[in-house]
Formats: structure tokens, sequence, C-alpha cells
């Protein structure tokens, strides 16, 4: 498959993603930003969905996990799931006081 087909066959889940956060339905958002990334992992603006799907799930943990994760190999696309997904406030502990 050409280049140009794997990059529109990204975008279609991208936006198939899109109408799901739209819907309110998170977790099939997750599931299809995740499903673009796998075609394109260089795809920024499903990065960044993913991580809104996720921070939106308040699954903080996850997101600044698959962050340090991506980020062991120094790779430029690693670098800009940082960017996206590790900047995801971290999960907040109650000292219960």
């Amino acid at each position: 498959m050409s280049d140009a087909n794997l990059r529109q066959k990204a975008e279609d889940r991208y936006y198939a993603a899109l109408d799901l956060m739209a819907d309110g339905k998170l977790e099939e958002a997750v599931a299809a930003y995740r499903a673009s990334l796998e075609i394109d992992p260089t795809f920024t603006e499903a990065m960044h969905g993913l991580a809104r799907a996720l921070q939106d799930l308040q699954r903080y943990d996850e997101g600044n996990r698959g962050c340090a994760e991506d980020c062991g190999t120094g790779s430029r696309r690693r670098t800009r799931s940082h960017e996206f997904v590790g900047a995801l406030p971290e999960k907040r502990h109650d000292s219960g006081s």
C-alpha cells in the first residue's frame, strides 16, 4: 500500500475518533486514535487527540506511562508524543487531611 493510502487510512480513523469524541464515546475514540497511530505513528493530531481523550477519561497514569515507555527510544516521534501525552497532569492523591 502506498504512503498516501496509508495516510488516508490513518486520517479516516482520526476523523472517526473526532466523531466519537463529539458523541461522548471516549473509550471508542481512544481505540480509534490508537488505530490511527498504528498506521501512522507520526500523526501528531492523532497523538493530541489521544491525549485529550485519556485526559477526559481521567486516565492520567496511562497517558504518562505510555509517554515514558515511548520516550525511551529518543526518536522525533517519541519527542512529539511526550509533548502531547506526557503533558497530562499527574493523578492527584489526597492525603486524607
